[in-house]
């Protein structure tokens, strides 16, 4: 929220800052700035800074003044470069402002001058117009005091002005709340600027009230494709929904969360007299996400209700996420469920008609989550897929299900029967696929095969 420079390290751009205030001398702000503080607080009329009982317009105290632009003119030039490449540039970066295709501006607000034995001063960096934010450039004077506060959300931050050596800049975004502390002796010299933004978006402050510190439990995201069937499979994603998950796969990885996939049922009640005809986008228009795939078809009110009947991992093998429970409002895309035709629908004798749509989501657990993820009767689905498969090359479903009875076979109990099928499954898909190296690694994790037949194996 803050940059600095030295007053020093600016002399060679600006020997001696000057500024001038309407009907007064002019001032200079050497290291002998005191004296001159001293004039501009003793000779200039308070300009009518708001007091205590004002409304919205800030806090005042005795022994504050604030002297407009309109009455501050600047004779050398080398000030306002500084303020327009090094300033405020510095500032606009510390608050991470990032303006897009918009144009930033700064401009003078005011010259503040606190002197000793003032009041706690408070105010809040208020918009007007088009002001993003202010910084404050406080100038080389001698005082002791003055601590500045800044505050939004809980969040606290405070800088000792006295104990800076000379020039400090300080910005803010509109809402910031300020508490300049008093000033126990010298005076205190400001100039404040309004950042301006001309642009269609103008960069703002993050709402911190919602930050815990803490990861969501999890994200959902509604598919685009319909699904034709149920159980959906992983494989048949394609156009947006694969792109989105070749987005976050690498994502995933490297950051330890972990994807899935659930189908789910949302009944949606509708008042009698909704026409169809009032869903006007089709998702498979949208062919890229810069295309306004996300957009809600629906502008009524949906009273839908969402029930997960099947989760699987991105393999397609079913696991349960004990405590997960989504609701239509988790959608990150929004519950745009309507935008094909319901799988069935029904009357439900008061002038509603109940919709029942099947549709799949994308579910993002973070690394940190307390809902647990279990994969149930993993073996018997194992054995389901892979006998059944007349696959030539393993897909990686069928690749994970082989690992799983690799490692399955390296800890099997006592007992023989179950182990045997299993090794005899594994040989079958290990011939179809032409791969060998399956099968062996297989009787490797065993070791408990003492001779391979060509029709058989005997374990011991």
């Amino acid at each position: 929220m803050d940059a600095a420079g030295t007053y020093n390290s600016m002399k060679n751009a600006f020997e001696f800052f000057l500024f001038e205030l309407e009907g007064s001398n002019v001032l200079d702000t050497d290291a002998r700035f005191a004296s001159a503080t001293r004039y501009a607080a003793d000779d200039v009329p308070n300009p009518g800074w708001p007091s205590k009982t004002s409304a919205g317009n800030g806090i005042a105290a005795s022994g504050i003044w604030k002297i407009l632009s309109t009455k501050i003119s600047f004779d050398n030039p080398a000030w306002n470069r500084w303020v327009e490449e090094v300033a405020g540039p510095a500032t606009l970066c510390a608050l991470h402002a990032d303006g897009g295709d918009g144009e930033f501006q700064f401009v003078l607000n005011s010259l503040r001058v606190i002197r000793e034995n003032t009041e706690v001063m408070e105010n809040e960096v208020e918009p007007t117009g088009e002001k993003i934010a202010e910084f404050v450039v406080v100038l080389p004077s001698v005082f002791r005091g003055g601590q500045l506060q800044l505050s939004h959300d809980g969040e606290v931050k405070t800088w000792n002005l006295a104990d800076e050596s000379g020039l400090l800049t300080v910005g803010a975004y509109v809402g910031v709340d300020q508490t300049w502390g008093s000033i126990e002796s010298g005076y205190c010299v400001s100039l404040c600027y309004d950042v301006l933004y001309h642009g269609a978006h103008s960069p703002s402050l993050a709402d911190l009230d919602d930050q815990s510190g803490q990861a969501p439990q999890f994200l959902a995201c509604l598919l685009h494709d319909q699904c034709k069937q149920l159980p959906f499979e992983p494989c048949s994603l394609r156009g947006i929904d694969e792109q989105l998950l070749g987005v976050l796969r690498p994502f995933a990885r490297e950051l330890g969360f972990s994807l899935h996939l659930a189908d789910i049922e949302v009944t949606v009640k509708i008042a009698a007299g909704w026409s169809k005809g009032d869903s006007s986008v089709v998702w498979e228009e949208a062919e890229s996400f810069g295309d306004y795939s996300f957009a809600s078809s629906f502008t009524g009110d949906l009273d839908g209700k969402l029930e997960i009947t099947q989760t699987y991992d991105l393999q397609g093998i079913p696991a349960v996420v004990e405590g997960l429970e989504i609701e239509l409002k988790d959608l990150v895309n929004g519950a745009n469920v309507t935008l094909y035709e319901p799988h069935s629908t029904t009357d439900d004798g008061c002038g509603h008609s109940v919709d029942t749509y099947k549709r799949t989501i994308l579910i993002v657990l973070p690394a940190n989550t307390s809902l647990n993820v279990t994969v149930r009767n993993v073996h018997e689905i194992a054995w389901d897929v892979l006998s059944t498969s007349s696959s030539t090359t393993a897909t990686p479903k069928e690749k994970c299900l082989i690992d799983y009875y690799v490692r399955w076979c390296a800890m099997v109990p006592e007992g023989l029967d179950e182990l045997q099928r299993v090794l005899r499954l594994i040989r079958t898909c290990s011939e179809r696929w032409g791969d060998i190296d399956i099968f062996l690694a297989a009787m490797e994790a065993a070791r408990r095969v003492s001779s391979v037949g060509l029709d058989d194996l005997v374990l011991e």
